[in-house]
């Protein structure tokens, strides 16, 4: 409005709904124009060299929002409706986009997928990059391990409480999550209950970082955030200094950020020739309404755990099993993960603490031609302690 009016409002100036319809479709085309072109009335040889159509599409959802006929198409004959639906408005966002594809537009500032070489690389960095700082270190695993097997977004898995973390009842081996805090969640049809396997790889293995995280820092309880509200920005920080290290050193061109981190397991998925219905299903993206949508469940376990599976890495998922002459009561494995019972129930807690025994004898990995630790060597020693004389009881297949 003070580019129509050539007038300085305030933010917080109400236009009345009266004035707000007579804004017509050629007063958003040259606002939008002036955005991406610099003028308002660009030439042939003017270049969009201001902003990308992504951030004119934005800017045309948020004038939209105001429009008094937001749900009505532009009538160019009665010029009435929604402006930012017309056709002279869709035209220029066209045209900015042929210039983005021929390279004369504003160039892409899009973090890319990140690859499976680097997420590896980047778990080793925050290995050594916060060795001093435990807490930040293993939180950064737990997390990042969780965002790559739930393809999920840094805000979303930061989010996570204790109660969204379930056994599975189908299969009791293994745990299931309910993700119900999400920039894409809008109803209950958006919230899948999806698998939560342990990986064969104890390096990526989403359950026993968890399980290290929470054994040594606990979460405040049943119900509460399991990261204690860490914020996204503080994690972006983290991230920035993890590439910045000596330890990274990025296989293909283009820039990284937490997106990379929901971006790359979704490519990494589609490369299996895994369907796209089961890649966006489980990084719970909203697909297309269609009625047929409303019959079918939400919980389609085949599909979930097959990507789920693949996202595990190269050597897949497994399960903790004991060996045929031990006969353990859950009791043990409870002493074994106090914390872990205490913020996700016995039932959890029994599970995360099998993965907490497994990785007390196990101790160490090698990966990229390093020996790494699995687990911290006073919680690895305090699990065995509790263990008493028991000794490597557990088989991972």
């Amino acid at each position: 409005m003070s580019f129509i009016d050539n007038t300085e409002y305030s933010d917080d100036t109400a236009h009345p709904p009266q004035r707000l319809a007579q804004v017509t479709d050629i007063d958003v085309y040259r606002y939008l124009a002036n955005k991406a072109f610099g003028t308002p009335e660009p030439s042939e040889d003017d270049l969009p060299d201001q902003c990308r159509s992504a951030t004119i599409k934005f800017h045309k959802k948020a004038i939209s929002h105001f429009m008094p006929r937001r749900n009505m198409v532009w009538d160019d004959i009665r010029k009435e409706g929604n402006p930012t639906k017309s056709q002279a408005v869709n035209d220029l966002i066209k045209k900015i986009e042929r210039h983005e594809v021929r390279g004369t537009g504003v160039a892409t500032t899009a973090r890319r997928p990140i690859e499976w070489e680097e997420y590896i690389m980047l778990l080793i960095a925050a290995r050594h990059v916060f060795s001093n700082r435990e807490k930040a270190m293993y939180m950064i695993l737990a997390v990042m391990s969780l965002q790559w097997h739930f393809i999920g977004r840094i805000d979303d898995i930061l989010s996570l409480v204790t109660t969204t973390i379930q056994v599975n009842l189908r299969h009791p081996f293994c745990l299931q999550l309910k993700m119900r805090k999400s920039k894409n969640i809008r109803s209950e049809r958006d919230m899948p209950t999806q698998i939560f396997f342990a990986s064969m790889d104890p390096f990526v293995c989403p359950v026993l970082n968890l399980a290290v995280y929470v054994e040594m820092f606990g979460t405040q309880g049943v119900g509460n955030n399991i990261f204690h509200g860490k914020n996204t920005r503080r994690f972006v920080e983290y991230l920035e200094k993890m590439i910045a290290s000596s330890d990274f050193r990025a296989v293909r061109v283009g820039k990284l950020g937490t997106h990379s981190l929901r971006k790359g397991p979704s490519t990494y998925a589609s490369r299996f020739g895994l369907l796209r219905d089961w890649i966006s299903l489980r990084g719970r993206w909203r697909s297309s309404k269609k009625q047929v949508d409303t019959y079918i469940d939400v919980d389609v376990p085949y599909p979930d755990a097959k990507v789920a599976s693949v996202l595990c890495g190269p050597r897949g998922p497994c399960k903790y099993v004991l060996r045929d002459s031990f006969e353990l009561r859950d009791d043990f494995f409870c002493s074994i993960a106090p914390r872990c019972v205490e913020a996700f129930g016995r039932e959890v807690g029994v599970i995360l603490a099998r993965s907490l025994l497994w990785a007390a004898y196990e101790k160490e990995v090698r990966t990229n031609n390093q020996v790494l630790s699995i687990i911290p060597s006073d919680l690895g020693a305090r699990s065995r302690l509790r263990a008493g004389a028991v000794m490597s009881i557990l088989l991972r297949r």
